[in-house]
């Protein structure tokens, strides 16, 4: 599923319910079930949705994506906020059949200590996918937040802490290519072939295509914390 919403609105709840095909006039089987309801409230709140899919990202700030996933499971979209759900709870709750149980994914900009709490049940279990997930990237990612945070009063972002692993890149391909006959075709030859065991954002090495590249650092929301996905 594909949606969209004002990202300067303070009101999310009508591109939801588009999101979600929560409008009587396009779903006959809401529009029965709404005639059958006391009010129009009750009547959304108890309907169980048809999810086709089993992940759903959101690609927008902590803030207002805590916002869109608390609409969720007000309009009955069950979210994986727990490894095993219990299907026979699922099955009373939505009138005999098992709902599509949905997987919130976010991007960097879900990365925020205070997401968990502003989001709730609702965010529990949540996937996050950054390049830099701060003081738990290990030793080098750790030192880097410490040295950042110290000289400017602030956490270094993804942008940040990618641009001190190509430093880091190219200091040691200089390195290896100052003591050559040839430096500059050396220097190339050692970026072609550059390799970071543990860099700010993780293990990363110069691919075939110029490109370095890295697995994606994920983190899961559990609690009022942000932890590395096991």
């Amino acid at each position: 599923g594909q949606g969209t919403y004002d990202p300067t609105s303070g009101d999310l709840e009508a591109d939801v319910k588009t999101f979600l095909n929560l409008i009587p006039a396009k779903n006959p089987r809401l529009a029965a079930h709404l005639r059958r309801s006391k009010t129009v409230r009750a009547g959304l709140t108890t309907f169980s949705p048809e999810i086709p899919y089993s992940l759903l990202y959101v690609p927008d700030k902590y803030d207002r994506a805590a916002l869109v996933a608390a609409f969720l499971p007000y309009f009955n979209v069950e979210l994986r906020t727990t490894d095993f759900p219990d299907p026979e709870r699922l099955k009373r709750k939505h009138g005999g059949h098992l709902p599509q149980v949905v997987q919130l994914v976010g991007g960097a900009g879900w990365n925020h200590v205070s997401l968990p709490i502003r989001g709730g049940e609702a965010v529990q279990g949540a996937m996050i996918l950054d390049a830099y997930v701060g003081d738990l990237a290990g030793d080098v990612g750790a030192a880097l937040a410490s040295a950042f945070l110290a000289r400017t009063g602030r956490s270094p972002s993804s942008a940040a802490a990618q641009a001190h692993d190509a430093a880091l890149l190219v200091s040691r391909a200089r390195q290896e290519a100052q003591i050559a006959r040839e430096p500059r075709s050396a220097l190339r030859a050692a970026l072609s072939r550059g390799k970071l065991d543990d860099g700010a954002c993780g293990p990363a090495a110069m691919g075939v295509d110029g490109e370095l590249a890295r697995d994606p650092n994920i983190l899961e929301v559990q609690g009022d914390q942000l932890i590395v996905a096991p």
